[in-house]
């Protein structure tokens, strides 16, 4: 027969012990609470806690164990949905409009487990349920307003140049924008031609900007766009920009109570998934404003 040291048996059952304690808590499963979170300046503080209790005391809604202060918010634990959802309405009330009352699922883990700084397992809406959310960038409006932000710098561009020098006739008879590109119109190809060297002097104007030439009559249109490199950087960097106000919206709005996952997909679409998410409304209303 083999036989080991006496340390290695106990080595083995340490580790045995050691994984059981810290897998407990996926056994225990979440429950409803409340979160509560003060808006813009307001802190929360005991006073807030002894309200919450007290609103909820009178209107005999039951909640688990006592109203905590956890990080930056209030934590109201109930035992079911219905204390929960009754629950929002009456401390959303109490307290008014400068504090976010805010539905969640807290894991049930037994007191001693947390101090032992046991956590069950992060799920996700495969397994915990919550939001999916499939959104699309508007790019013709953004586009359009990078396009007026372009009229009004080439404005600009040709403005100073006709001040700097006054014998040089570089004034378009109108300058529009639409989704589409810039269109300058003038009275002469040689105030064209003149125009188009001065716009593209601008940095990066050669590599990021295309400009056509065409005649209308008796005038000279000029057109600018963005090159096919500086359309695909544009909108890059306009996904990125929405992802970072979706995260900043939900980051104010719950104190990052929530976990998030929001990533691109595509050239103009964003995947977010909240999961646990119990009030579906309130966030769409959020993440859905212009």
């Amino acid at each position: 027969m083999n036989q080991y040291p006496l340390w290695k048996y106990l080595v083995i059952v340490l580790a045995l012990v050691i994984g059981v304690i810290y897998a407990l808590p996926n056994l225990f499963g979440d429950e409803p609470a409340l979160q509560i979170i003060g808006s813009g300046r307001t802190k929360i503080s005991e006073t807030d806690v002894t309200r919450i209790k007290q609103v909820l005391d009178t209107a005999a809604v039951t909640y688990k164990g006592t109203p905590a202060i956890v990080g930056n918010s209030i934590q109201v634990r109930f035992e079911s949905e219905d204390a929960q959802f009754k629950a929002q309405e009456l401390v959303k009330t109490a307290l008014g409009e400068n504090y976010t009352v805010a539905f969640n699922l807290v894991p049930a883990t037994p007191d001693w487990l947390r101090a032992l700084g046991a956590k069950p397992m992060y799920l996700g809406l495969d397994l915990r349920g919550g939001l999916h959310l499939l959104i699309e960038v508007d790019m013709p409006t953004a586009a359009r307003q990078d396009y007026e932000r372009l009229r009004d710098e080439f404005s600009d561009a040709l403005r100073a140049e006709q001040k700097k020098n006054k014998e040089k006739d570089i004034k378009p008879r109108s300058l529009t924008s639409d989704a589409n590109g810039v269109d300058l119109s003038f009275m002469t190809a040689d105030q064209r031609d003149a125009a188009k060297s001065v716009l593209l002097r601008q940095s990066d104007a050669v590599t990021k900007y295309q400009f056509s030439e065409t005649t209308q009559g008796s005038t000279q249109l000029l057109r600018a766009t963005l090159s096919a490199a500086a359309i695909q950087d544009f909108q890059t960097k306009t996904v990125t920009q929405v992802i970072t106000v979706l995260k900043k919206r939900l980051d104010e709005k719950y104190q990052g109570l929530l976990e998030p996952v929001i990533v691109r997909q595509g050239t103009d679409r964003i995947v977010t998934e909240l999961p646990g998410v119990q009030n579906p409304a309130e966030i769409l209303e959020l993440l859905s404003a212009t």
